[in-house]
């Protein structure tokens, strides 16, 4: 009696192994070639070829014909700037020409920090994919007691010597400061026109000259250090979350970037497919 059971116990665990190995073998269920198995996903950004941006932090979503940021509060990685901000770049392949002007409409809303940060870079230069330690960029700030500020920034890397994964190997100088007046809950435009040939009597060469305006107004007239500044581009916020609409980049009267996010152009990177053999 008790030999006849140990055998119906071994025959129904038998009959379970087979069972999963033909679960197993369904799952797996050839794609193309005979013995190549692809385990699919569903996939959540554009692809590449299709998108025009990159994500940098955050967590974004297109809605309403804008990129919306809803987080708010960044991760601070500190392998370099961008990275401290919600932001979206630019891919490089999307942005192959100089520039002379750069425009964005944003809003600012969901404010959870004392001071509030958009950054709005340019001339994004990067020694490893996505690792943009030198840049240029307007930043604005906005306190809550009032206080709003413009100003110029440059990023650079510091120790070339150094594993793009060490952390706080960058420099953050500002070049000009001055007042400005920015509202939450409302659209601002803002428009950066860049010159070039304009002579720095301080650094003794011709650098580029940039010129930023806020809704039709001219703010400052501000020299950089280099000439003939170009690269890549991007858009971020910490402490409120950014609304964009209308991203355009253009070199002289020739668009060679734009983005009105009528629908999805942010990229993401996922795993599509995994072949198993």
């Amino acid at each position: 009696m008790i030999s006849e059971i140990l055998h119906l116990k071994r025959s129904k665990n038998v009959s379970l192994f087979l069972f999963c190995i033909i679960l197993a073998s369904a799952c797996l269920h050839t794609v193309g070639e005979k013995g190549v198995a692809k385990a699919q996903s569903r996939p959540v950004s554009p692809e590449r070829a299709d998108a025009k941006w990159t994500r940098m932090g955050g967590t974004w979503n297109i809605k309403d014909g804008r990129a919306i940021e809803s987080r708010g509060i960044p991760v601070i990685w500190d392998f370099h700037e961008l990275v401290n901000y919600n932001s979206l770049a630019s891919l490089p392949e999307k942005n192959v020409s100089p520039f002379t002007e750069m425009s964005s409409k944003f809003s600012l809303s969901n404010v959870k920090s004392n001071v509030v940060e958009v950054l709005l870079a340019f001339a994004l230069q990067s020694p490893q994919a996505s690792y943009y330690y030198n840049f240029y960029a307007v930043r604005f700030a906005l306190a809550k007691d009032g206080v709003q500020t413009a100003s110029v920034i440059r990023s650079q890397r510091l120790d070339e010597t150094l594993p793009f994964t060490a952390k706080k190997n960058y420099s953050i100088e500002t070049l000009f400061v001055t007042d400005c007046t920015l509202e939450f809950n409302r659209d601002h435009e803002v428009r950066i026109v860049k010159s070039t040939g304009a002579w720095h009597e301080t650094l003794k060469k011709r650098c580029d000259v940039i010129t930023l305006f806020i809704d039709g107004k001219k703010i400052f007239n501000v020299k950089l250090h280099d000439n003939d500044v170009r690269g890549n581009f991007a858009v971020g916020a910490r402490g409120a979350s950014i609304s964009l609409d209308h991203v355009t980049v253009k070199n002289r009267n020739a668009i060679v970037f734009a983005d009105d996010f009528s629908k999805n152009s942010i990229f993401t990177t996922t795993v599509r497919a995994v072949e198993v053999r």
